[in-house]
């Protein structure tokens, strides 16, 4: 998977403290959006499961591992480390002929936007639409919603047992791929996500009204955030959560991740194969 931004090659932190590069490569189709800012090396939440040093968080999709683009500087974000050695070559067949092609990948049914990957990603992600929803609906993660782990829906819903009656619902179960899924057995009331065009209602981007949306109709506002904080590695930083309970608004919260995208740009743009 492709996380926005990642297209410097610059790298990665793979937990405790070894660096990763990654190829350069264009954005999945439209995931061209406003995203979470790049968070510091060596930061607090840096080595979140699954996340990266660049951009913030687990949240959005992780990008793809392998060798450094041309241009890969590893010193450039303060954690240098030896100057890689130049890719390997493609394998050859015998007598130094290419050798063959893999076979392709069977994509699996194919929804509004496009096939999906078969075998799955993960089994919470069965469909393009579980993907295309998991950067804003994975922050559900760290607090008391379910976001549809146990159901057949798994990133494509979200509830909880204490929000109003009348909404639409959904029970979490013991399964594979979710085993003790948050909620397990409790009739979750919340908002059904598996029709909605993705793209629109993200705006192709990292979408904050459901988050905000379950924070205001969840009573014990202190509760709302699990106590082991995982939040704050999925989000790669406190400050979000805090924004969130301080009733800031989606334009007061992307306005803060402004300049740090904008330094990020700024660091990135001698990386770049490619017009922006």
């Amino acid at each position: 998977m492709y996380d926005a931004g990642d297209d410097s090659g610059i790298a990665g932190d793979a937990g405790g403290g070894t660096p990763v590069p990654w190829w350069e490569g264009p954005p999945p189709a439209g995931f061209t959006g406003q995203w979470p800012p790049p968070l510091p090396p060596g930061g607090q939440y840096g080595t979140a499961p699954g996340s990266i040093i660049y951009p913030g968080g687990s949240g959005t999709p992780g990008p793809t591992t392998g060798g450094p683009s041309p241009n890969y500087d590893p010193g450039a974000y303060g954690n240098p480390t030896p100057t890689p050695p130049p890719p390997t070559p493609p394998p050859t067949g015998g007598g130094g002929t290419p050798a063959p092609a893999p076979p392709p990948i069977i994509k699996g049914p194919v929804d509004q936007y496009g096939p999906a990957p078969t075998p799955a990603p993960s089994p919470n992600l069965p469909n393009m639409q579980a993907v295309y929803l998991y950067p804003s609906l994975c922050f559900f993660e760290g607090t008391v919603v379910s976001l549809g782990r146990g159901t057949d829906k798994p990133f494509q819903q979200w509830g909880n047992p204490s929000f109003p009656k009348n909404l639409y619902h959904f029970t979490p179960h013991s399964m594979a791929g979710a085993k003790n899924p948050p909620q397990l057995n409790q009739v979750c009331y919340g908002y059904d996500l598996s029709k909605i065009d993705a793209g629109k209602e993200t705006n192709n981007q990292v979408q904050l009204k459901w988050l905000i949306d379950a924070f205001k109709k969840y009573n014990n506002k202190d509760g709302f955030f699990l106590p082991s904080n995982f939040f704050n590695r999925l989000a790669g930083n406190d400050v979000l959560m805090q924004q969130v309970k301080d009733g800031k608004t989606i334009e007061e919260i992307r306005k803060s991740w402004q300049p740090g995208l904008d330094n990020f740009k700024s660091v990135r743009k001698k990386y770049l194969m490619y017009g922006e």
